[in-house]
């Protein structure tokens, strides 16, 4: 061991300079090498964008060695091109547990048959559509188009019955007190067509009351008009002469020859064309003639009562005709006319056009035999057969819209097609739903999602720290620009 010595006198303090004498550099690396010692590079010795980036991805002050940024930069040039930075899926995967879940679902969706889905889509919530392929028994191979056809005629027949009906109401409410219109008054109103008809001349000139007839006052002139019809026809069938052709003004002459004397019948008569040598024979007339003209003045009798004046008879006598045909009607019909006899009571007052249009709807009915049918219940509203016909062309317009959508995707799709669709649709629509919940929601959200994922799968397998990975999500990729743009 060398002894340390302590004297001054040793030290040359003028001595010349000679060459430094440093370690080499090769024993330097072999001592970095022995100790597994490689240098880093601070941040700030990188230049423009690199720097950036990787300030960006690592923080301001980290260093990082040669190998760590080559390898982050390979990293980065491997990955797809990241969303539009305003794209749904930035806020679809939030930590890597969400990765999985969504590559398998996106995986399972291309496994089904992108028509399958397609159709799925396009079927959406309509489980009115399901609902009719899975109950329809007409064939497996039909054609969807032809039963659709067939369909939209059914709805078109359905409809134009709900239309004929309405409109068919709407003018004989302006006939009738009818309010709320039955299938039975209906069915009787239309049954009573032909005595319409019949009467055409008198009742198309429509009437006006004062007030309505009470129904004592048309039974009185109902009782009163068939006598006066009997009355009428014994002095037809015995001398050729129709009474009931002329007014009372015109018999004026024959009342005052048996009423009010001062008149000869048999010369009152002759002014009709009767001539009449037998006296029995002439007296039988004058006796007819004269029950005939005593039933006009117990009508007129009852018309006043009624508070109507002789000017009024034709007026109420279309009220007595309508009511006469109605009630034979529900006869034929087999509808209580109680039950119809308050909604078709005739108004007080019908102009001409309001009853010609009537008679023209009956004349073309086309609806009550399907009224007939459509419910036992005659006391059944119409209005609520309208409410369920509207349901009905309603309910199926909604599934025909399903069923034409399919049909924008597979013009020749059949009903066996869509069957196996719908045996699909548990596990197609379970995928839907994860996919939906990530913002996935058609087939091109599901392209973006699925690129996405190739990119935050290679995000998350950088070599780089948890946080890092945090930075470059929260930048949307643009923290990596620099990585790939800078030599």
């Amino acid at each position: 061991m060398t002894a340390k010595s302590t004297s001054l006198a040793l030290i040359d303090i003028e001595a010349e300079e000679k060459g430094r004498r440093l370690v080499s550099a090769e024993t330097v690396a072999m001592v970095g090498e022995t100790l597994g010692v490689v240098p880093k590079v601070p941040t700030v010795a990188l230049q423009g964008n690199l720097r950036t980036s990787v300030e960006a991805v690592l923080g301001p002050h980290a260093a990082l060695t040669e190998h760590e940024l080559g390898a982050i930069r390979r990293a980065a040039d491997i990955l797809p091109s990241p969303a539009p930075t305003d794209s749904f899926v930035w806020e679809a995967v939030k930590r890597p547990a969400d990765v999985d879940p969504l590559v398998r679902a996106v995986m399972i969706y291309h496994r089904f048959n992108v028509q399958a889905v397609a159709v799925s889509e396009k079927i959406g919530a309509n489980d009115a559509f399901r609902s009719f392929v899975r109950r329809f028994s007409s064939g497996d191979e039909t054609e969807l188009r032809v039963v659709l056809d067939a369909e939209r005629r059914h709805v078109d027949r359905i409809s134009s019955f709900m239309e004929f009906v309405g409109a068919f109401v709407e003018k004989a409410s302006l006939v009738f007190e009818g309010d709320e219109w039955t299938i039975g008054s209906v069915l009787v109103l239309t049954a009573a067509v032909g005595g319409f008809l019949h009467s055409r001349e008198s009742l198309s000139a429509g009437w006006e009351l004062p007030h309505m007839p009470s129904d004592e006052c048309l039974d009185a002139v109902e009782g009163l008009r068939v006598e006066l019809a009997y009355a009428a026809r014994e002095v037809r069938e015995s001398h050729g002469i129709n009474l009931l052709g002329y007014s009372l003004s015109a018999l004026s002459g024959i009342r005052r020859s048996l009423f009010d004397g001062g008149a000869d019948f048999r010369m009152a008569i002759s002014s009709f064309g009767v001539e009449e040598d037998d006296d029995e024979r002439l007296v039988a007339l004058a006796r007819n003639v004269r029950i005939f003209l005593e039933t006009c003045d117990r009508l007129e009798q009852a018309l006043a009562e009624g508070g109507y004046g002789e000017a009024d008879m034709p007026a109420v006598m279309s009220h007595v005709l309508l009511r006469k045909y109605l009630i034979e009607a529900s006869d034929a019909t087999e509808v209580s006319w109680n039950s119809v006899k308050g909604i078709l009571r005739p108004r007080a007052s019908v102009s001409p056009e309001q009853f010609t249009d009537l008679l023209a709807s009956l004349e073309s009915d086309t609806f009550s035999a399907k009224l007939d049918n459509v419910s036992r219940d005659r006391g059944q509203a119409i209005s609520n057969v309208v409410l369920a016909a509207e349901h009905y062309v309603y309910s199926r317009l909604y599934w025909i819209d399903a069923g034409e959508r399919v049909l924008s995707c597979d013009p020749g799709i059949r009903i066996v097609d869509l069957r196996s669709i719908l045996e699909m649709e548990p596990e197609i629509h379970g995928n839907t739903e994860i996919l939906s919940r990530a913002g996935a929601m058609d087939r091109h959200d599901v392209a973006v999602l699925e690129q996405h994922l190739e990119w935050m799968i290679g995000v998350y397998g950088m070599p780089v720290s948890n946080a890092a990975i945090d930075r470059i999500i929260a930048s949307k990729g643009v923290a990596l620009e620099g990585l790939l743009t800078e030599p």
